[in-house]
């Protein structure tokens, strides 16, 4: 794959929007379509590259065709150097070793680059041009109550990354310099239930606390919000396109403050006594 132009818009170089599910079935693709359509609205003239499984070309192929803005489409287990044949997409565990390649984020771009990483879950609710905000961090994702407590995990499925931290910490921790979710400063640590690591987001939150310029709690709150439960009222079908009205989202989902994004709206197992108690 050739390696990826730089495009300044406000701080960030492109968007990375990533999927590694191998089958994406109508519905899912229609997730896909809606974060797309938000991406391309609030950040006009910044690429949104989509990050696939091989098998999922013909859905990549259909959503480059259908949004401008989607440049290239890559297939991690196929185009990347050094990834060919890399399991991926039958769990959760394959994703976060993926991320944590540096080979990874090699593809992705220069170490100058900035972007912002976004699942088929999450959308922008503010201006495109408040992202500047955030992107001089290196690292910034919705603040959840997970992780360490000198480094709670910032959530990396709506997250600004900077591409050359991503690869110091994936270098630092491959020479020893840290420890995979338990650190020199302690974390979460490495158990027989977990004997990968930690989640890829709490992975890099760690790493970026220690190696890089990671964004405070503070500005985190600011730029995204973490797992949204909300149902069309009278079919119980998750709202995709409703959520990424910015006043609607701000009024109704955001009382307490206004995020510029969000992460988690079609979250339908881990939660789903949560979700039907609000539906109650």
């Amino acid at each position: 794959m050739a390696r990826l132009a730089l495009v300044a818009a406000g701080g960030l170089a492109r968007v990375v929007l990533i999927d590694v599910r191998p089958d994406v079935d109508e519905r899912h693709a229609s997730k896909l379509h809606a974060v797309a359509a938000n991406l391309c609205e609030k950040l006009p003239g910044t690429p949104v590259v989509f990050f696939h499984h091989s098998a999922a070309a013909a859905a990549a192929a259909a959503l480059a065709r259908a949004h401008a803005c989607v440049a290239p489409t890559t297939a991690v287990d196929a185009q990347i150097p050094g990834l060919e044949g890399f399991s991926v997409g039958r769990n959760v565990r394959q994703y976060n070793a993926l991320l944590k390649t540096e080979a990874f984020w090699r593809s992705i771009g220069e170490d100058r680059d900035t972007v912002l990483l976004a699942q088929a879950d999450s959308g922008i609710c503010g201006a495109g041009a408040a992202v500047e905000a955030f992107a001089r961090y290196d690292y910034c994702g919705a603040v959840t109550r997970f992780g360490a407590a000198w480094a709670p995990t910032q959530n990396g499925g709506f997250s600004i990354r900077n591409v050359g931290c991503m690869r110091r910490v994936t270098r630092a921790f491959a020479a020893g310099a840290f420890r995979d979710g338990n650190t020199r400063h302690g974390g979460i640590g490495i158990s027989a239930a977990r004997p990968g690591g930690v989640n890829e987001d709490a992975f890099f939150t760690q790493g970026a606390a220690l190696f890089c310029d990671k964004c405070p709690a503070a500005v985190a709150h600011e730029f995204a919000e973490e797992t949204l439960h909300v149902h069309n009222a009278t079919t119980r079908e998750p709202v995709s396109g409703a959520l990424l009205d910015d006043e609607r989202v701000a009024k109704v989902f955001f009382p307490r403050r206004r995020a510029w994004g969000f992460h988690k709206n079609w979250n339908y197992g881990q939660h789903a006594a949560r979700r039907r108690a609000w539906e109650k």
